[in-house]
């Protein structure tokens, strides 16, 4: 398990398209979070999704409403807290400081929409269940 997440974390940092619109420090700060995200055991994909929409976001912060930031950042399973609007007015550019004011006020959810579906025992599954799962597993 620990190799997997570590695995997750290097690719993780060897994708710059993650937080291309970013300056370097922002870059590893959002980075950091989704280290600390991935160690925890969220799934690398919501991880992923999470960074690049979050950095997305940070890079258009001038010309997006506070509405509709937090509209991105729910579609991307982000909880957002009530009280952020204010902090995305405080400042004027995406700076170190504001991302981590952001990054501290939004956890990942976990709803349906992105949390993997439960998995039936072998014995449970359908035939064709089970031989895509044998298929699959290459």
């Amino acid at each position: 398990m620990a190799e997997e997440v570590e695995l997750a974390v290097e690719r993780l940092l060897e994708d710059e398209t993650l937080t291309a619109p970013l300056d370097d420090a922002a870059a590893r700060l959002l980075l950091a979070w989704g280290i600390d995200r991935l160690r925890e055991g969220c799934e690398e994909s919501q991880v992923r999704r999470s960074i690049r929409t979050l950095a997305q976001v940070a890079a258009a912060r001038g010309q997006l409403s506070a509405s509709d930031a937090a509209e991105r950042l729910c579609g991307a399973g982000l909880t957002v807290d009530p009280a952020w609007a204010a902090a995305w007015e405080e400042t004027p550019l995406p700076s170190p400081e504001w991302l981590r004011g952001l990054l501290e006020r939004i956890s990942l959810t976990q709803s349906s929409e992105y949390a993997p579906a439960p998995k039936a025992p072998p014995s449970r599954r359908r035939w064709w269940q089970r031989l895509l799962h044998r298929r699959c597993q290459w």
